[in-house]
């Protein structure tokens, strides 16, 4: 897909520069951090380029991205710091659903850092709205309902 939109759209475009992200999810599913990272830096540099405000929900997608690629390799500071920004940003969204998503997350972050109380606090506030919005089995509320489970809620 990103090879299309450089095709079609060039490497200028904000279609090519937003495909990064999921470009750098996708190898890091795969175990490449590398090749994650130099994805995620290449998004950062072209929103940039492109004059995208910091307030912009490309950069949250990007640092929820960046947070979770932080988690995997266990750099649990750098993970929450994107992760805690990325949130802010979504907050001022319209989009309770993302907000939801980013909380769980967040929670993930926070136990697996040993703060189960502050995990708890996220898991009850994101909990209500992934239950109202997503199925079961969609991967960010599998993973927060397990994660429920796993801090006893």
């Amino acid at each position: 897909m990103r090879e299309t939109a450089r095709r079609v759209d060039g490497e200028t475009s904000l279609r090519y520069a937003t495909l990064a992200v999921p470009q750098g999810k996708l190898w890091r599913q795969s175990g490449d951090a590398g090749r994650a990272r130099q994805s995620l830096a290449e998004a950062r540099e072209n929103f940039l380029r492109l004059g995208l405000p910091p307030a912009d929900s490309n950069f949250a997608a990007l640092l929820r991205e960046e947070a979770a690629l932080a988690r995997m390799s266990g750099d649990l500071a750098a993970a929450e710091k994107a992760q805690r920004e990325a949130l802010l940003l979504l907050q001022g969204g319209p989009n309770p659903t993302s907000v939801a998503i980013a909380r769980a997350e967040l929670a993930d972050i926070l136990a697996a850092r040993g703060d189960r109380s502050a995990a708890q606090k996220l898991l009850q506030q994101a909990l209500p709205v992934l239950r109202a919005a997503v199925l079961p089995q969609e991967a960010s509320r599998a993973a927060a309902e397990t994660l429920v489970t796993h801090l006893g809620l």
